[in-house]
């Protein structure tokens, strides 16, 4: 059984609490004796809690069980933030943190924010389920990238205190091959948000070949997690070179979605969070929505602070969706199809668009993708039918502003794979919608 360990920091409040000043100074002792200090710590909040625990995956308090783990973790980026690609390895643009938050908001970040000059190309983070399987958040997909733009980086990381990462080898670099499975759905159930339960935010990405030098993560049987039980996030907020935080569980009565005290930013999106065996349950779904800094007399930009949950400052806690929907991609007996097709958009109003399937199996996960773009509407819903069963597959019409869209249900497992499956698009209200192409994928067994 694997037990992570917790930073020199929390040692160091911990033993002060409950140990002797002795003890407390060999501690001392043993992090001075690092030939470079790696100290980045700052009290503060932006989807932090009291102090900030973010440290470097390669930090001397980091054990060596938690660096495994890393291996599974990667940063996502948009291979259009590039500056070079070669056989041997790609470099990144040389953008600091502080650099884009000046770029967004007229002001650099303060001088005293941590991290604030590393480079940070990545936008959300992923981690490795099966071979060629990378689960992240649903809005790490589409919203930000296509497919087709959307990368992931393994260890990209500090590996020194003075070292700035701009370059990874290239056999650490994968691409996306296909969505096979995403649901984004805020509003599934409108009383969901503040209520027991919690939108699902997930997605799992096929990559353009097998990871081979590393182990997938493992995950959890459902089991919960009690409240008060450490969690450590493994992750690349605000898209900087891999960082480590721990916090604790705060709800364990919800069903879908944990509340914790993990200290993370925009860019943890997707992050793996472990309990304190090493087992994955949960992704990290939201903290503040971006909008973890303020700005200080108008000059800097300065993480906001928040010493609890429900202080008034309104801090909400950060919340991680629970893993059930992803266990079912592990299983290596699980297949796939798809159909896609042209539509001819020729309708007033919506569209009804048949695919046929001749396998046998029963599906697992059912999945729609669309190549369309709407603007103005606000009544729009897409449902698939099959087998005198109908399902809504989404009905926040803005998902489709980007292009591409893509929605998975369960709600057709153990029905036969094979037979007509139709996708319906209805406009309820006028909107300016143009579909290119429909599919349908069938995950089955």
């Amino acid at each position: 059984m694997m037990y992570l360990d917790h930073s020199l920091t929390k040692a160091l409040t911990l033993c002060l609490a409950f140990t002797s000043l002795a003890a407390c100074s060999e501690i001392q002792e043993e992090a001075a004796n690092t030939e470079e200090s790696w100290s980045t710590a700052f009290p503060g909040k932006a989807d932090i809690y009291g102090e900030d625990s973010r440290r470097e995956i390669n930090d001397p308090s980091v054990s060596e069980q938690e660096r495994e783990l890393a291996q599974s973790v990667a940063m996502v980026f948009n291979i259009r933030n590039t500056l070079d690609i070669t056989d041997e390895s790609i470099s990144f643009s040389r953008k600091t943190m502080s650099q884009e938050f000046q770029r967004i908001n007229g002001v650099p970040l303060c001088e005293d924010e941590p991290f604030a000059q590393q480079v940070a190309p990545g936008y959300c983070t992923a981690f490795l389920i099966a071979p060629d399987l990378m689960a992240t958040a649903g809005h790490c997909v589409n919203g930000h990238t296509r497919c087709a733009q959307m990368s992931f980086a393994f260890d990209y990381a500090k590996s020194s205190p003075s070292e700035d990462p701009v370059r990874i080898s290239r056999k650490d670099h994968y691409r996306c091959e296909s969505i096979i499975g995403r649901l984004y759905d805020p509003f599934e159930d409108g009383e969901a948000l503040l209520s027991k339960e919690y939108w699902y935010d997930w997605a799992v990405i096929k990559l353009d070949r097998p990871v081979t030098d590393r182990k997938p993560v493992v995950l959890t049987e459902g089991e919960f997690i009690e409240r008060g039980a450490p969690l450590t996030v493994i992750g690349h907020p605000s898209g900087l070179p891999m960082k480590l935080t721990q916090g604790n569980v705060v709800t364990d009565d919800k069903e879908r979605y944990m509340n914790t005290t993990l200290d993370i930013y925009k860019g943890n999106s997707g992050s793996p969070v472990f309990d304190n065996e090493g087992k994955v349950h949960g992704i990290v779904i939201r903290g503040s929505g971006g909008n973890s800094f303020e700005i200080v007399n108008g000059e800097c930009g300065r993480s906001k602070q928040c010493e609890d949950i429900g202080d008034p400052t309104g801090c909400i806690g950060n919340h991680a969706l629970r893993i059930d929907p992803i266990r079912i991609f592990t299983n290596e007996n699980l297949k796939y199809i798809e159909q896609h097709s042209l539509v001819d958009d020729d309708e007033e109003l919506g569209f009804r668009h048949s695919f046929n399937f001749e396998q046998e199996g029963e599906v697992a996960v059912a999945t729609v993708h669309l190549n369309a773009g709407a603007r103005d509407s606000k009544a729009l819903k897409v449902i698939l039918h099959h087998n005198g069963k109908s399902v809504e597959m989404m009905h926040r019409p803005k998902d489709l502003g980007y292009g591409r869209w893509t929605a998975s249900k369960f709600d057709f497992k153990g029905e036969p794979v094979e037979g007509e499956w139709i996708i319906e698009v209805i406009e309820e209200e006028a909107a300016r919608l143009n579909v290119e192409w429909a599919q349908v994928m069938l995950a089955y067994q």
